[in-house]
């Protein structure tokens, strides 16, 4: 069940559009991590190549982070208009 529930969160935020400006925060922290890489590991192809599949998997971990906020907005909103409407009805 945890395995379905982690699967349906990941694609619930592939669908979720993120906002522009965290998007280029998370684009931004990761254009530099990999620089950090060029530069720690200029000679060694195979740590630098490790070293941005890390910088790769914190980009996506913000961007995740960055998505779920929204939809915890969008819930929230959708949450108070279904609570709004069966209100109205039990009047």
């Amino acid at each position: 069940m945890k395995m379905f529930l982690n699967i349906f969160l990941v694609m619930i935020f592939l669908t979720v559009p993120i906002g522009a400006l965290a998007e280029s925060k998370c684009t931004e922290i990761y254009d530099t991590c990999g620089l950090t890489c060029d530069t720690k590991f200029k000679d060694d192809g195979y740590k630098r190549r490790s070293c941005k599949k890390k910088c790769f998997t914190n980009k996506l971990s913000c961007q995740s982070i960055s998505g779920s906020k929204k939809l915890e907005k969008i819930t929230n909103k959708g949450a108070k208009k279904v609570e709004e409407f069966f209100s109205g009805l039990k009047k």
